[in-house]
């Protein structure tokens, strides 16, 4: 845990508008977050992230995240294929087998 003074970095925050994803409207942010490096001489480590949030349905439809770490890591988590209808009545049917407390 940084201690007080210690430089832990610098967040920004963008807006980037609004857009169709999967056709479902979203408006999207990107975090950047630039850590600088230990001794001042090497690469600072920068992440950023993604998120494009539909206001409607009040979810996340796409996050996106890098680093250029030693990893170089990349991760998406996208929502396909979201069905805006109803779900289906007999997903509420209690069975006709089920009994309460074993009778």
């Amino acid at each position: 845990m940084p201690t007080q003074g210690q430089n832990v970095g610098k967040t920004t925050t963008e807006s980037l508008g609004g857009r169709l994803i999967n056709g479902i409207y979203a408006e999207g942010t990107r975090i950047t977050h630039v850590i600088p490096s230990d001794n001042g001489h090497g690469p600072n480590i920068v992440h950023v992230f993604e998120d494009w949030v539909s206001s409607d349905l009040k979810l996340t439809v796409l996050h996106t995240g890098a680093s250029n770490t030693n990893s170089s890591e990349e991760t998406t988590t996208e929502i396909r294929e979201l069905d805006h209808g109803e779900p289906a009545a007999l997903l509420f049917e209690i069975p006709a087998d089920y009994k309460i407390g074993g009778r």
